[in-house]
């Protein structure tokens, strides 16, 4: 599962998001350390919206644990599925 819009941006949120995104990536280019060159562009990534966050709770370590196994599985099955053209992507 890919989230591709962020659902928490308001209407003109959208405006103040992509100029902070264009300041990153300027910083990005000036930048000459790998570590923070990945940190900006982690950055950039999450604020278009191109990774997903999965929250996962549990009462236990232990099956929060059997519960992160289990979403990686099926994200991992999903996405070789819609590579493949079996499942539909919604973007």
């Amino acid at each position: 599962m890919l989230i591709r819009a962020n659902p928490h941006v308001c209407g003109n949120e959208t405006e103040a998001i992509t100029a902070r995104v264009a300041v990153i990536k300027d910083q990005l280019e000036a930048e000459e350390v790998l570590q923070f060159a990945e940190k900006l562009k982690d950055r950039v990534a999450k604020l278009e919206g191109k990774i997903a966050i999965f929250k996962i709770g549990a009462p236990t370590d232990t099956s929060k644990e059997g519960n992160r196994i289990s979403y990686r599985r099926c994200y991992q099955l999903n996405t070789s599925r819609a590579r493949e053209g079996i499942v539909p992507v919604v973007v």
